[in-house]
């Protein structure tokens, strides 16, 4: 029988929904098998995300692995109306923003003079496309330089909510912001030349 396009496409969406319905009642039951489909399924997903936020892929992973912890913690607080990667990435990114805090209170963190002379003088990527070049000079920027950005420009807060979610003022989210971007600035022009900025 033959189904119209619109109506094949609801269909789908929503064995979609039910079999995701499916597998976070396994996660809830602590059933292993469904704990691992559940994150292969969102791995990719959770990994473009934890990746801006980390300054290595190590560290993106960690990052994480530990949301994932958090996700089969609070599967119960999750609304099945509400877009589970939305839910997924709000979970990641304040994950995200507990691992820029631990690592303030370590005591190895490296100095402005010395992370931006490394930085600086990183050799270029010219085999990688144009995203996995972004994505390395935002790796590249201080933690508190890459969260701020991160936070302000991909996730869409104001000022005063990261100020709040990371215990500084609003000048100094604006501040950290600026200079974010003048280093990213010239990340891209030292690899990329060409690039003109207004």
């Amino acid at each position: 029988m033959w189904v119209p396009k619109s109506n094949f496409n609801t269909c789908w969406m929503d064995r979609q929904h039910v079999n995701l319905k499916l597998l976070i009642a396994g996660c809830q039951e602590g059933n292993r098998l469904s704990q691992n489909k559940l994150y292969e399924k969102y791995y990719g997903f959770g990994l473009k995300i934890s990746m801006r936020y980390g300054a290595s892929r190590s560290e993106a992973a960690e990052i994480l692995n530990d949301a994932f912890l958090k996700v089969f913690r609070k599967l119960d607080q999750y609304d099945h109306d509400y877009p589970f990667e939305a839910w997924l990435k709000k979970i990641i990114v304040h994950q995200a923003i507990d691992h820029y805090r631990r690592q303030l209170r370590k005591p190895t963190l490296v100095k402005w003079k010395e992370a931006t002379k490394k930085i600086l003088y990183q050799p270029a990527f010219p085999d990688q496309s144009e995203d996995t070049d972004m994505l390395r000079y935002i790796q590249q920027l201080p933690p508190a330089y890459r969260t701020t950005f991160n936070l302000y420009v991909m996730e869409g807060y104001k000022h005063h909510e990261i100020a709040e979610k990371l215990n500084i003022s609003s000048s100094t989210s604006r501040s950290n912001l600026s200079r974010a971007k003048e280093l990213l600035k010239k990340l891209i022009k030292k690899n990329k030349p060409e690039v003109r900025f207004r």
